[in-house]
């Protein structure tokens, strides 16, 4: 995926902190914060001791360059940069919901189709603004079930505790088959 090189510019001031200490939403970080940064994000980027934005905005291409989950997505590791940057524990000059801070990503971010926003799990997700399709890194097989997931498979444990043979192959197997078009079995 390619950003225009000026959003690709803004996103790294704002990974760097280059703004006014008094205005900025941004932590300032120097060489080895923005190589820390990175690190956080679970990249291997270590600031080479050049330009800091220079530097941060070509690990930023680098990283959009990385094979992406589909047309409307971006790399995984661009949300991770995304999610790590507007972390609420690092809230300079606002409060924990980073409405300022906000605000500057989403202009950036609106002229490559893409709108940033805190879901109720107070992390910060990207979404693309022509479908609506949430970027994010896919749930971890090894999570705990939700209450709903947990639910379902206790239905499902005892709908098979309790199946004859016959019954699965009329109630499963054939539905399965005549929703995947074969109607003669």
């Amino acid at each position: 995926m390619e950003f225009k090189n000026r959003t690709v510019k803004e996103i790294a001031d704002m990974v760097c902190g280059n703004f006014e200490k008094e205005t900025s939403f941004f932590k300032y970080r120097s060489s080895s914060y923005l190589t820390e940064f990175f690190q956080d994000c679970g990249t291997g980027h270590r600031h080479d001791g050049s330009t800091r934005n220079h530097w941060a905005a070509e690990a930023l291409r680098q990283i959009l360059a990385e094979p992406s989950p589909g047309q409307n997505a971006p790399p995984e590791t661009f949300v991770r940069v995304i999610r790590t940057l507007m972390d609420p524990g690092d809230a300079v000059n606002e409060g924990p919901e980073r409405k300022g801070a906000l605000a500057l990503l989403n202009t950036a971010l609106a002229r490559e189709g893409f709108e940033a926003f805190y879901g109720p799990d107070k992390q910060c997700h990207l979404r693309h603004l022509g479908t609506g399709a949430v970027a994010g890194t896919p749930a971890s097989p090894h999570r705990p079930f939700t209450a709903a997931e947990r639910q379902r498979r206790e239905l499902l444990t005892a709908y098979l505790d309790g199946a004859s043979e016959d019954e699965l192959i009329a109630d499963v197997l054939l539905p399965l088959f005549r929703q995947l078009g074969f109607h003669r079995i």
